[in-house]
């Protein structure tokens, strides 16, 4: 299942569908254009925290999955933590992978442990 939630997210990063890091993801949740919001796993507890909070109060759906260093891979950065997806068929189709129906208007957080 891995492959294919960063397969996505690789194709919608190349695409302008996904940005990552937290000052652009920030922005784009105040923006209100984030459809999904992904968290790795691994994560720092602050980050998680505000982002938490963040995706709260913007009605954004959350989602916990995969390892900072999974998510640099597919940036060409040391690591990435926050990934925003942008486009609702995108966010439609993450959902779906992980077996989940997207939830509409409300929080859900997904653990892949």
């Amino acid at each position: 299942m891995s492959d294919k939630i960063w397969q996505l997210i690789a194709l919608g990063i190349k695409g302008g569908n996904v940005v990552s890091g937290t000052a652009v993801v920030e922005r784009e949740l105040q923006r209100g254009t984030v459809q999904l919001l992904l968290i790795t796993e691994d994560a720092g507890r602050n980050t998680v925290k505000r982002f938490n909070e963040l995706a709260e109060k913007a009605g954004v759906s959350l989602l916990r999955y995969g390892s900072k260093d999974e998510g640099g891979k597919i940036t060409g950065r040391k690591s990435r933590a926050i990934f925003a997806i942008t486009n609702a068929a995108m966010a439609q189709g993450i959902w779906k992978i992980c077996g989940q129906e997207s939830p509409d208007g409300e929080k859900e957080v997904i653990d892949n442990d």
